[in-house]
């Protein structure tokens, strides 16, 4: 039946869980620990288990930091004007 098979396809393909600070706000002291990193051309993977992120989350981060430009396709979030 489809709905055995929506659950069939939900058991192969279980949902990623996020990482555990996803969606919580950056400290100072993760800002400064990212610029560092970058600023000398470190290895942002470990960086990102540590904080808890991913890498694409590190890298919407720089770009709101304007440290990096901001990819083709890439969701930047800008504040408002005001």
């Amino acid at each position: 039946s489809a709905i055995s098979h929506a659950l069939d396809d939900r058991l192969a393909h279980p949902r990623r869980e996020s990482p555990p600070n996803a969606g919580k706000p950056w400290s100072i002291d993760e800002d400064a620990m990212l610029d560092s990193v970058f600023a000398s051309g470190g290895d942002l993977k470990p960086l990102s288990q540590a904080l808890g992120g991913t890498l694409s989350a590190l890298e919407s981060r720089l770009v709101k930091l304007g440290k990096l430009p901001p990819r083709s396709g890439m969701r930047v979030s800008v504040p408002a004007a005001g």
